[in-house]
């Protein structure tokens, strides 16, 4: 069944690229998350390892969310056109200086754990778990700003971006990572008219230096780093794990209390201290691997997420709202020419925080709008 479903993913994927004209169009955007991290990984542990098993409701969570993201991607509405931030660079530097401000107080930590890739991956594993985790986390979203904008802007890399793409790949999430080279994806394909099947051939390169990465941090030495970094990507297994404890005869969904408090994470505990610990998927965490949880260890569940709300009628909903959202932030893209507001809308998707962060990169353009000479001239 799972074959099944990797073939059916790549099937929508050749469907998608055919309509779309590249890679990177809303359907993979979105669909790369499964076929990535869920299919592929579990394919090789299959074949590996002989205790590794198809679960065949997970393979129907995936086929199905799957479906309805396409279906989503293939709705055509009216879409509207962007303005251009204007002073890029100098919109970036605020950027940064907003990002080194958030990033500031967690400082310590790091240089308690120490400056290696182990201690980089020691920062990122307790600030996650500190009261700094969502500066942490604004902090990297506003560097990820300066460099999507200094990119859009120079449509070239320099030394400068370089070393920014350094520091949010050395930040020690490799999520952060990851959605960093899909922003290259889309900046290749976009910008410089780069096709996707080179980039298809770059992947292999960019896939070991990925294992390299998590092998040097996870300290497996005498472990083969292919198979430590595949036993890494273990969200079918939890995905699976899930599904099984949903299905219990007394087991109950969580009809939406996963999805609404999800948010809760922009809120830092600096201004909210008595925010629960368990919250978005974290939930999941405490109820179901509740000793895990207690260690700060939290796996990530998949779509199992998307299940516990609302059961396979939340995966089908979301599936197909997140495709059609994704499509026309795509369209909106395109209408406004590709510019750098359109840019961010579609990378980050249409969410409160997103229209926040086009706010704040709009109202510092504004700050840096040369004013008008009114000098009358007689």
């Amino acid at each position: 069944m799972l074959i099944f479903a990797f073939l059916y993913v790549l099937f929508l994927i050749f469907l998608s690229v055919r309509k779309f004209g590249v890679l990177m169009n809303p359907f993979f955007f979105e669909a790369h998350f499964p076929l990535l991290f869920l299919i592929v990984p579990q394919l090789i542990m299959v074949g590996v390892f002989p205790e590794s098993e198809d679960n065949v409701k997970s393979d129907w969570v995936i086929i199905a969310y799957v479906t309805a993201l396409f279906a989503g991607t293939m709705t055509n509405l009216k879409s509207f056109s962007l303005a251009s931030i204007n002073s890029p660079s100098r919109v970036a530097g605020v950027d940064l200086a907003t990002a080194g401000v958030f990033i500031a107080p967690t400082l310590p930590i790091l240089f308690a754990c120490g400056l290696t890739l182990g201690g980089i991956r020691c920062y990122y594993e307790t600030v996650v778990f500190s009261q700094f985790a969502s500066l942490y986390d604004l902090g990297k979203t506003f560097l990820f700003l300066s460099i999507m904008l200094l990119l859009a802007h120079k449509r070239k890399f320099t030394p400068f971006t370089i070393g920014l793409m350094f520091l949010l790949v050395f930040s020690g999430n490799k999520f952060a990572i990851f959605n960093l080279l899909l922003f290259f994806a889309i900046f290749f394909e976009e910008y410089r008219g780069i096709k996707f099947q080179k980039m298809l051939i770059w992947a292999v390169p960019i896939f070991l230096l990925f294992i390299g990465y998590h092998f040097m941090q996870s300290r497996t030495y005498f472990e083969n780093p292919f198979l430590a970094a595949i036993r890494y990507f273990d969200i079918y297994e939890k995905q699976s794990f899930l599904l099984d404890e949903l299905s219990k005869p007394r087991a109950e969904l969580y009809h939406g209390e996963i999805y609404v408090s999800s948010w809760y994470k922009y809120i830092p505990r600096l201004v909210w201290p008595g925010k629960p610990v368990a919250f978005g998927f974290a939930i999941l965490n405490y109820d179901f691997l509740p000793d895990e949880a207690a260690a700060n260890y939290m796996p990530s569940f998949g779509l199992g997420t998307i299940y516990a709300d609302f059961g396979f009628y939340s995966v089908i909903i979301i599936g197909f709202f997140t495709g059609f959202l994704r499509k026309y932030t795509y369209q909106i893209f395109l209408k406004s020419g590709k510019n750098n507001a359109s840019l961010i809308l579609y990378y980050f998707g249409i969410a409160p925080l997103t229209v926040i962060y086009l706010a704040i990169q709009y109202l510092v353009s504004f700050c840096f709008k040369p004013k008008a000479n009114h000098d009358v001239v007689h």
